[in-house]
């Protein structure tokens, strides 16, 4: 492995997250389902967590949401084929950059004041 494969800046933050796990660093971004609600409530709008939360009216969408999830497992594959990273996927006939699909969500604007243009920016912006 070449010293610039080593110093990488994808394993550098690889790095720095699992020392920082190891050591007790708390992450800045909640990645578990429990964790980000809780940062949700404590930053949201009462009435607009309230609302999400419930599922926009119907509760059996969350629940919908969460067993599907749980079908599928996130499992990295360290070190695999790491010369050439490429996460170009091909949708519709359409190359993409990443396998990451953005749509409108109708409330949006609850969460973030910048709403669906912000999505729309940062869906430009990283190619998607």
């Amino acid at each position: 492995m070449s010293e610039q494969q080593i110093n990488a800046p994808g394993l550098e933050r690889q790095r720095e997250i699992y020392l920082g796990g190891y050591r007790g660093k708390k992450a800045a971004i909640p990645f578990t389902y429990p964790e980000l609600e809780q940062a949700a409530f404590r930053n949201m709008q009462r009435t607009a967590f309230n609302y999400i939360a419930a599922g926009a009216g119907d509760s059996s969408g969350i629940s919908q949401n969460k067993a599907a999830f749980k079908k599928y497992s996130i499992v990295p594959r360290v070190l695999n084929n790491v010369e050439r990273s490429d996460l170009s996927v091909s949708f519709a006939g359409l190359p993409l950059k990443h396998p990451i699909i953005l749509s409108p969500v109708g409330v949006l604007s609850l969460a973030h004041s910048s709403a669906d243009i912000g999505v729309a920016r940062a869906a430009e912006a990283s190619h998607t």
